[in-house]
């Protein structure tokens, strides 16, 4: 089972927008429990993850489940709220999928999520589902 986290944020109504969409290609949402796989919704404020939000990842029990990021932000599509989130979440025990998905609200605000976005989405779960282990990064020598 794949689970959707979103943030506990007043201010974050793009994040049950995204969730829903997430949802769409996931059968079974909930908590997930030690080791299940889970999609983290993150939004981008100011080039980065809200703190609040980064400390509530921090605080749960990630140990040995696979994760992955959904931000959202402006046109960077929540890049650096990816960054933040994967720090948080590997420094938690999570294991961070290589994928990740970011969104642009405002073009999905004019024009709905395009073909790129359901790729990406597809791909992110496809990569939970999988359940295979993050390659490790090998130095160079």
């Amino acid at each position: 089972m794949i689970s959707i986290v979103r943030p506990t944020m007043p201010r974050a109504p793009f994040a049950a927008e995204l969730a829903a969409w997430l949802e769409a290609g996931i059968v079974g949402t909930g908590t997930p429990a030690v080791g299940e796989a889970a999609v983290v919704v993150v939004p981008e404020y100011l080039r980065a993850a809200p703190r609040v939000v980064l400390a509530a990842l921090a605080a749960r029990d990630w140990r040995g489940t696979p994760v992955a990021v959904a931000a959202y932000g402006g046109r960077d599509r929540g890049r650096r709220a990816v960054e933040d989130t994967r720090e948080v979440l590997t420094a938690a025990g999570a294991r961070p999928t290589p994928v990740s998905l970011g969104i642009d609200v405002s073009a999905v605000r004019r024009h709905g999520f395009d073909e790129a976005d359901v790729v990406l989405r597809d791909l992110v779960l496809d990569e939970l589902r999988s359940g295979r282990r993050p390659a490790r990064s090998r130095p160079r020598g």
